[in-house]
């Protein structure tokens, strides 16, 4: 439908009349029909869930860097005590113990 050529206000206000019979609802059950409160929900429990993100990266990085300290501390502790022989190898060695008895 058109709004009508010569502009006159009655004419204009019965085209964007709604009809006595279009169902009309309360703005919060017409928020819950179009799903906008379901998608406020969502992106609350985003944000929140964002900001668990943060915290635990956080927590992340102090409990990395007081390993490092902890560790540091324990070689510095140990001075020249331990030596490695020789280097790490992933070789597998077989133990058994001897009969003697």
């Amino acid at each position: 439908m058109s709004l009508p050529a010569d502009g006159s206000r009655e004419q204009a206000d019965a085209v964007r009349a709604v009809a006595e019979d279009a169902p009309v609802f309360v703005i919060s059950v017409a928020a819950e029909l179009a799903g906008i409160k379901r998608i406020i929900d969502l992106e609350s429990q985003v944000e929140a869930l964002q900001q668990r993100v943060q915290e635990l990266l956080t927590e992340l990085e102090l409990a990395e860097s007081r390993a490092i300290a902890a560790e540091s501390a324990i070689r510095a502790g140990y001075g020249r005590d331990l030596v490695p022989l020789r280097p790490a190898t992933s070789a597998l060695v077989v133990w058994r113990p001897r009969d003697d008895r």
